[in-house]
């Protein structure tokens, strides 16, 4: 036994040269990169002068860093090398069973519990896994598992655990007293879930059914059919004070809903998903409809995607339907939001559900039209990026040009066609197309959102409180890193054509956005002089209009007799 424990830690030892010579290598390695990277980063400096700030040199690799690892006897948690008991239980079952301690299921469940009785949840889940992929016939480290999930409220997953440990064939022809105790245990915690997830008929079936099983135990709960009658009472009260009440606030918020009135419906839907003793699908998924059409889609998809994971699996025949527009709810958020592969995913979920509806199949070709679309534009985006790198201004700019006539609310492809136009020297057009990025169109789907959350602000602050300044959408694509990027580079470009008054105010624009900035200051420097010169001969030519506005007003003025001396 110790000569293998011996090979063992010379294998580990050798595995750690290996690893040793890999690092020194990757260190060579990287040491070439950088060294490239910086006569890249110095040829860039020269090339674009003041457009970008000043990249400093990355820095070289820090000294070697030699890593040891301690020889270790079992793969599973490094206190259970020192632990004593456990190392003598591990040579025992290597002697008897010829393989080693962590590979046994029964063993990585034992583990599991441990974990559970700690409270770290996370790692019994993983180490009822482990056992399970061992031995899918585990049924205990399954239902244990289902424990574990409950503790982190992912019913879902409980529902399904305690599922599959009910529905698996045992082997006993009579059940032991251990097993009826398990079934009796996963039916509560299959109830418990359930009741949470909204199924509250399955919830009483699984508790009345652990009670049932409870019968053959020798040593019962009596809590348990205490549970069930409460649950049971619980939910006849419920049904008796509450059911009117909830009906009557979701009839009104379908009315709402039907008149145009989102944000009344949206309120009442409010009230019935409060009141109500379970999940209310049918309130949720109505209240997703009510906020696409506010404009406020991640609400929308907020809804939609609750009743999708925590509906049960067993009414999932029943409510095809509600499901169904759930998917094309989120689908469609998905889309306002530009998230078109997910828009994509929900409705062919939809149309699998329903394929004979002609509507879903074409809302999908024109989702999947703009999904290839937009693709297009990345690639295009991706293509006059590599012209660029290369030298090729020419050939970036025209790639640009053709993702601007394909999406013209993306302002980094006037932008990045306004650098192609910098380098060529055509700084009017690189000016026109700066100008075109802070005004870029924008996108339906925000102006949409942007309207909705306008008109609610105005229906509650009133007309009048509403500054002007938040009437004004503003393009989500247009941001902070790019605003200042566009200021620089205008400045620049008004520079150039000796246009220092312009050229400053942008400059002063970029340094309110990062105060710090170095390359701003040092610009800012370096048109001082030119932007003192242009503003005192602003004055004197302003000055020299006022004059002759004056003297021209004398000589046409109109006096008493004038007209007379005229004639």
């Amino acid at each position: 036994m110790e000569e293998q424990i011996r090979k063992e830690i010379e294998e580990e030892r050798e595995r750690t040269k290996e690893i040793q010579e890999k690092l020194e290598k990757i260190e060579k390695e990287e040491e070439k990169k950088i060294e490239q990277r910086n006569k890249q980063i110095k040829k860039k400096k020269k090339i674009l002068g003041t457009l970008y700030e000043d990249v400093p040199d990355i820095r070289k690799v820090a000294p070697k860093i030699k890593l040891a690892f301690t020889p270790r006897v079992l793969r599973t948690a490094a206190r259970q090398d020192k632990d004593a008991e456990m190392l003598q239980k591990f040579e025992l079952y290597q002697k008897e069973h010829k393989a080693k301690l962590e590979d046994n299921p029964r063993w990585i469940k034992q583990q599991g519990d441990k974990f559970y009785k700690r409270g770290d949840y996370r790692a019994a889940i993983h180490a009822y896994t482990s056992a399970i992929q061992k031995n899918p016939e585990y049924i205990i480290a399954i239902a244990n598992r289902a424990a574990a999930h409950l503790k982190l409220k992912n019913y879902t997953k409980v529902i399904k655990d305690a599922t599959q440990f009910l529905n698996k064939p045992t082997k006993q022809q009579e059940p032991t007293q251990k097993l009826i105790k398990a079934t009796v245990a996963t039916l509560t915690r299959r109830g418990t879930a359930s009741y949470y997830c909204g199924n509250y008929k399955q919830a009483l079936e699984d508790y009345k059914n652990a009670v049932e099983f409870q019968t053959q135990l020798e040593e019962r709960d009596e809590g348990l059919a205490a549970d069930y009658e409460a649950l049971k009472e619980k939910f006849d009260l419920k049904a008796a004070t509450q059911e009117n009440t909830m009906v009557v606030c979701k009839e009104r918020a379908d009315d709402f809903f039907r008149y145009g009135d989102y944000m009344m419906a949206i309120k009442h839907y409010n009230e019935v998903i409060k009141r109500a003793p379970t999940m209310p699908y049918k309130a949720l998924a109505n209240r997703a409809a009510a906020n696409l059409k506010m404009g406020k889609f991640a609400d929308a998809l907020a809804d939609a995607t609750t009743v999708i994971d925590n509906i049960h699996q067993s009414d999932q025949e029943e409510k095809t339907q509600l499901i169904m527009k759930c998917y094309l709810r989120r689908g469609a958020a998905y889309a306002y939001m530009g998230s078109l592969k997910e828009a994509y995913a929900d409705y062919t979920k939809a149309s699998r559900l329903v394929p004979e509806d002609q509507q879903i199949l074409k809302d999908l070709e024109g989702i999947n039209a703009r999904l290839q679309s937009q693709l297009r534009v990345s690639w295009l985006k991706n293509r006059g990026n590599y012209f660029y790198k290369s030298g090729d201004y020419e050939s970036a700019y025209r790639t640009y040009t053709t993702a601007i006539a394909m999406d013209d609310t993306e302002p980094i492809f006037f932008s990045n066609r306004a650098k192609c136009c910098l380098n060529e020297n055509r700084v009017v057009e690189a000016i026109e197309d700066i100008n075109r990025a802070f005004t870029a169109r924008i996108p339906d789907g925000h102006l949409k959102e942007f309207e909705a959350a306008l008109q609610q602000r105005i229906k509650e602050k009133g007309d009048a409180n509403v500054p002007e300044m938040d009437r004004m959408p503003t393009n989500p694509k247009l941001t902070k890193p790019l605003q200042f990027k566009l200021y620089n580079m205008r400045a620049s470009a008004y520079g150039q054509l000796e246009e220092y008054i312009p050229a400053m105010r942008d400059y002063r624009h970029a340094l309110q956005m990062r105060p710090n900035s170095v390359i701003v200051k040092k610009a800012i420097a370096s048109i001082q002089e030119h932007y003192d010169d242009a503003v005192k001969e602003k004055k004197r030519e302003q000055q020299a209009i006022q004059i002759k506005d004056e003297k021209g007003n004398v000589q046409g003025e109109v006096v008493p007799g004038s007209i007379i001396q005229t004639v």
